[in-house]
């Protein structure tokens, strides 16, 4: 037999076979393929994916937390001041004021509290340095030495129950007032919120008036003030934190006696009369904070944007195209951020981060347009596959297919081989 005859017999056999079939490949089931030029839609899974891979980028966490001190700053004292320091519309003066009222008005202690002196102003001092943020820091906490006698707890349990909407107050929120007060007043079912503050505030109702009313209101206005002057510690000392996450801050010497004032900035800032306004201006030094102003501000804007329920636009009812622009943004708004604090012009992009947590595993369209893994019976009996697989029943095909087309090969081979063999046989006839 010619051998022509022979890769004829060959090609015969491997005829009778089924070509094996085009797998697709992994990186349809990753994260990443929503950066795809071609890919036009992404569903929510994928989009709080490339979310959590932004947050885990561990510069962006440095300037999300810069983000959230200077809108906690923002948003309670504005961008231009709130002084600390010794002056009669100061903070610490109002808290020293409300500490000698408590104790006059209730006999507790001597009524003479005076705060320790705020002697650092930008230029060193003879010891004990105390700044403004530190006998701010002082006082509040004598504050607190004094609302820790017996009668604190109930004043403040009445405190919350007076920042409440009158006409929202419901029995749970009456009945801890009435205990606070002892039950020592004629309280009956028919009285109402308003009823019930007008009578904590020291009005008559019915005829009736809270004896402790005057000291109440003493405990209200240094227990409003303990409060917001926490709030402005926690907010200094946050904003402070965040700023000191950038810069390898060094201390070439002291606020002392003798020693040069070169106190690094954040420091200073917070040293100083006025730290609120003075760490602001810092946050919007683009030499000390690189790039956050004009790229990374943006990045970590729309991130708690659509990280944020009453905010977010991600829609979660299957594949939507603007899922995907909100992924496209992310990465522009990404890669730009960190172009602008880079020492060489590079930005990164954002598909190249590793998946945090892992991948969704699920496709640009699952067969029920809804974007979860629901069983196929759901279908539109008339819609095309996509092609793209991920769920369990589609991964099951897949392996059956896979297991088929290599028998099918197999068989094929075998029959080649045979063919073969029958061909050399008929050629030594």
């Amino acid at each position: 037999m010619k051998k022509s005859k022979v890769l004829a017999a060959l090609a015969f056999a491997f005829a009778l076979g089924v070509a094996m079939p085009a797998f697709q490949t992994a990186s349809v089931f990753a994260t990443d393929s929503v950066f795809d030029i071609a890919t036009t839609t992404a569903d929510a899974c994928q989009v709080n994916q490339v979310l959590a891979n932004i947050k885990g980028y561990s510069e962006y966490k440095k300037y999300a937390s810069l983000y959230d001190a200077a809108h906690e700053i923002e948003a309670k004292y504005g961008t231009a001041s709130a002084n600390i320091n010794t002056a009669n519309t100061s903070a610490i003066a109002k808290l020293v004021t409300a500490i000698n009222d408590v104790k006059t008005t209730a006999g507790v202690g001597t009524p003479t509290y005076v705060a320790p002196t705020v002697n650092y102003t930008g230029t060193p001092v003879a010891a004990p340095i105390r700044t403004a943020v530190e006998v701010l820091t002082i006082v509040r906490d004598e504050a607190k030495q004094v609302l820790s006698s017996n009668d604190y707890t109930k004043f403040n349990t009445l405190y919350g129950f007076m920042q409440l909407n009158a006409n929202k107050v419901n029995t749970g929120e009456m009945a801890r007032a009435i205990h606070a007060i002892d039950g020592n007043f004629p309280l009956n079912s028919t009285w109402t919120g308003q009823q019930m503050q007008d009578y904590v505030s020291g009005k008559s109702v019915n005829g009736s008036t809270w004896s402790d009313a005057t000291l109440y209101s003493k405990y209200a206005i240094m227990i409003g003030l303990v409060n917001d002057d926490t709030e402005l510690l926690n907010a200094i000392n946050n904003l402070k934190t965040a700023l000191l996450n950038f810069k390898n801050w060094q201390k070439n010497g002291n606020i002392e006696t003798g020693k040069t004032n070169t106190h690094n900035a954040v420091e200073l800032a917070v040293a100083s009369t006025d730290p609120v306004a003075n760490l602001m201006s810092l946050v919007n030094n683009t030499a000390i904070v690189k790039g956050y102003n004009n790229q990374w501000y943006l990045l970590v804007d729309e991130v708690e944007k659509q990280s944020n329920p009453d905010t977010s636009t991600i829609v979660n009812d299957g594949f939507a195209p603007s899922n995907k622009s909100i992924i496209t943004k992310l990465a522009t708004l990404f890669f730009n951020a960190t172009k602008a604090s880079s020492n060489n012009n590079m930005g990164v992009e954002l598909k190249t981060l590793p998946n945090v947590g892992g991948t969704c595993g699920k496709p640009t369209g699952d067969g029920t347009g809804d974007g979860t893994n629901k069983p196929d019976d759901e279908k539109d009996p008339s819609a095309p596959d996509t092609g793209i697989l991920s769920n369990t029943e589609a991964s099951a095909s897949t392996t059956l297919a896979m297991v088929a087309g290599i028998a099918t090969a197999l068989t094929a081979a075998g029959a080649g081989v045979v063919a073969y063999r029958n061909a050399r046989r008929s050629s030594r006839k």
